[in-house]
């Protein structure tokens, strides 16, 4: 075995469980919590201290937790989160919010990532760009770390994560706070802005 392949092989898990991370994350950001979620929510606790989570991994929660999420992404009006990258750009960049948005459709399929089962939502949502995000991690886990191929998917990754999450990822932190959202979307927020900025950072090659 090359040096190569023994570092794929000890990398490869923890670039999947990133993936199953931020897969997580983009599902409580398309849909309400079930039961299905709920020890999850005591783990992001454990991985982001803080974050005040861990609190809402009870199932008495549950209703509550779907009451957020029809007030802050289901019903339009003040309390709305605005979840989409273009909702969240800077003055000098809003009136490409379109252009934007056509980008990151492109990146997409250029990629070959489907937006499936969430179709409903347009691209720029963060749900989609945490997956996509995730996508690629899962693309690197199968190639050998420092190949030509692992490190075109990490320049997707790490400028994708620069040039479009992170917009959106900022923004929800700044939106949760200006309408005092539930806490639990507070938590969420701070916790998707910690998985963005660790995702931004490009890891210096061994020497």
């Amino acid at each position: 075995m090359t040096g190569r392949e023994r570092e794929a092989g000890e990398r490869g898990p923890e670039l999947l469980a990133r993936a199953a991370l931020l897969e997580y994350v983009a599902e409580l950001w398309f849909a309400p919590a079930e039961e299905r979620h709920l020890t999850g929510l005591g783990a992001l606790e454990e991985i982001f201290p803080g974050s005040g989570l861990g609190r809402f991994s009870e199932p008495a929660r549950i209703g509550e937790l779907k009451t957020a999420f029809d007030a802050h992404l289901r019903v339009p009006g003040g309390r709305a989160l605005l979840p989409y990258e273009t909702s969240h750009l800077p003055a000098t960049e809003r009136e490409r919010g379109p252009e934007r948005m056509a980008e990151v459709a492109g990146l997409y399929a250029t990629a070959g990532f489907e937006m499936e089962p969430h179709t409903e939502f347009p691209a720029d949502h963060v749900g989609h760009e945490l997956r996509f995000v995730a996508a690629l991690f899962r693309r690197e886990a199968g190639l050998a770390p420092g190949s030509p191929a692992a490190e075109n998917v990490l320049g997707w990754r790490t400028g994708f994560v620069r040039e479009h999450l992170g917009f959106c990822a900022t923004g929800l932190v700044a939106r949760v706070r200006a309408i005092e959202a539930h806490p639990f979307f507070v938590g969420l927020a701070d916790v998707t802005a910690a998985l963005v900025d660790k995702d931004a950072e490009k890891p210096t090659p061994a020497s």
